[in-house]
């Protein structure tokens, strides 16, 4: 069953998300998918992780950002990477309202920036694991934004074009709460299994980057290295097909 929603968040804004829940009796299993930069909760790779999870009868819910896409407030304002650690608490609270969500088998799943904001959001709640694909530990220190945060910080405004948004002009105020976090910081807080998926072509993200995430959590963690694999990868069948076995395989191991 797919339900769009709304969820306000602690700033008053409503979080537009998208719940899959199984049809079928006693509690199930979830995942709370967390999109990256410039991603949106319709994005092709999360719902195919979405569509996947349904058919093993695991719940999910993704979301879109304040600021960003469905869910209000505006890029310029609150398209922040705090708030979108904030929004995840906000999902998070709302999985603990649905009688048939097995808190205890919630699991958190981070695509691109979103890993950032998964491990952060790792250590404010108990997730049973945590799963990382293709995420950055930190914008601008080894991805396709380093070289850009000079004259974007400059302008005041970096240029992206989305092929559902158009062209998005992200202000610099975004970069500069970004910079503030530091994944590498928090990997070892991570009280719950951690799997690590790398693209072996990822051109966005320095493989070696996302490495340290594994290298850095505690046990029990595994890294899964996905040949062929570019960072947007949501045009290739194959890929995605061997990220969301990953994934299953994670989350049958963890509940």
């Amino acid at each position: 069953m797919t339900r769009k929603i709304f969820i306000e968040n602690s700033y008053k804004l409503k979080i537009a998300a998208i719940l899959e829940l199984p049809k079928v009796t006693g509690q199930v299993p979830c995942v709370l998918i967390v999109p990256g930069f410039l991603g949106y909760k319709e994005g092709v790779t999360l719902e195919a992780l979405a569509n996947t999870l349904l058919e093993q009868n695991i719940a999910s819910i993704r979301f879109d950002p304040s600021g960003f896409a469905e869910s209000e407030g505006t890029l310029e304002n609150d398209y922040r990477l705090s708030n979108f650690i904030s929004d995840i608490a906000t999902v998070y609270e709302y999985l603990k309202t649905l009688p048939q969500i097995n808190l205890q088998k919630t699991f958190i799943t981070g695509i691109s920036m979103g890993g950032i904001a998964a491990v952060i959001a790792a250590t404010q709640h108990q997730y049973a694991g945590v799963c990382l694909i293709a995420s950055p530990t930190m914008l601008g220190r080894a991805d396709d934004l380093t070289a850009q945060i000079k004259n974007w910080t400059s302008l005041g405004y970096l240029t992206r074009f989305s092929s559902k948004y158009g062209e998005l002009q992200i202000p610099a105020a975004f970069i500069e709460n970004a910079r503030g976090y530091d994944a590498l910081k928090y990997v070892n807080l991570i009280k719950a299994p951690l799997q690590v998926i790398i693209g072996e072509k990822d051109e966005i993200v320095n493989p070696t980057d996302t490495m340290k995430y594994f290298e850095m959590a505690k046990e029990p963690k595994k890294l899964i290295l996905i040949p062929e694999m570019h960072h947007s990868y949501k045009q290739q069948p194959q890929q995605i097909q061997a990220v969301n076995h990953a994934v299953i395989s994670f989350l049958r191991q963890y509940s």
